[in-house]
């Protein structure tokens, strides 16, 4: 589950997506770093079995394989950028507004950013938590660089 929220840009980014050890916000390049092919990790994912429409039924394990296999084309093979504390503040924010639209268990981040790879919903619950999301990513506004 760690990829899918990962691979796909803050704008349009799932739940599911922002999980697993990852920071909700999505991957960006900056100077020095190498640009990502949106289009060909998408066209990869879901010849993996996962796209952004049947991303919250697939199981976690055909997602983790399949990132494996095609991080490679987002920008710094699917790294994240360290966030910094302002960005770690506003995943907290995140979080924090999970939990006041029903999900009590949705976790704080670390001091990285990353949600704990511990937390893992089911896919039934993350399809649940598509509109908390959506409402939610209001905190993440300007983490992705």
């Amino acid at each position: 589950m760690a990829l899918v929220l990962t691979g796909c840009a803050a704008e349009d980014a799932e739940p599911g997506v922002a999980t697993a050890g990852r920071p909700a916000s999505a991957v960006a390049s900056s100077a020095g770093e190498a640009k990502g092919d949106r289009q060909k990790f998408e066209k990869c994912m879901s010849e993996s079995g996962v796209d952004r429409n049947n991303a919250t039924e697939v199981d976690d394990a055909v997602i983790t394989k399949a990132a494996e296999k095609c991080n490679q084309f987002l920008p710094n093979g699917g790294e994240l950028p360290k966030l910094d504390p302002q960005d770690v503040e506003k995943m907290r924010g995140f979080s924090k507004c999970m939990r006041e639209a029903g999900f009590p268990e949705f976790p704080d981040p670390g001091p990285d950013g990353s949600i704990p790879a511990d937390y893992a919903p089911s896919p039934s619950e993350r399809e649940k938590m598509r509109p908390a999301y959506e409402t939610c990513s209001k905190e993440l506004t300007g983490i992705a660089k």
